[in-house]
């Protein structure tokens, strides 16, 4: 097997695959990411913690991006 290189982006399952842009909005918006996100917060709800679904997510992304630019680690990589 061939080892990736730092920002080497490959995923083997999807070889062939048309890997359009995905933003923030369509993964927030995606059934699956609303459960983990509802189910996770339920979870953190249950041991005391405030708030950690949808608003939660969305800082976090928002910082991280911010970090990455920060870095210039690129747009790309901010976005992902």
């Amino acid at each position: 097997m061939r080892r990736l290189a730092p920002g080497d982006m490959e995923c083997p399952q999807m070889s062939g695959v048309n890997m359009a842009k995905i933003t923030l909005n369509d993964i927030m918006q995606d059934p699956q990411v609303q459960v983990y996100l509802e189910k996770a917060n339920q979870q953190m709800a249950a041991i005391g913690f405030t708030e950690h679904g949808f608003r939660h997510a969305e800082i976090v992304s928002k910082v991280a991006r911010g970090i990455l630019l920060k870095l210039n680690m690129g747009k790309r990589a901010a976005e992902l």
